[in-house]
């Protein structure tokens, strides 16, 4: 299992630093399942449905 570190008092309210490289590998995969070019960053929608995928079965800390 990966280990993951949360970000702490993210002002968008973000929990994955995705400059993580094992973070960032899932990002990229994300994006090309949803069909999101390389050069476009997630929408805050698109980003919580992300962090939703990558954190379910953790508690909401951060």
């Amino acid at each position: 299992m990966m280990k993951i570190t949360l970000l702490n008092d993210n002002p968008y309210g973000y929990r994955l630093d995705i400059s993580d490289p094992d973070i960032n590998r899932l990002y990229v995969r994300f994006k090309r399942w949803k069909r999101i070019p390389p050069w476009c960053p997630l929408s805050d929608d698109e980003r919580r449905e992300f962090e939703g995928y990558i954190l379910k079965d953790r508690p909401n800390e951060g």
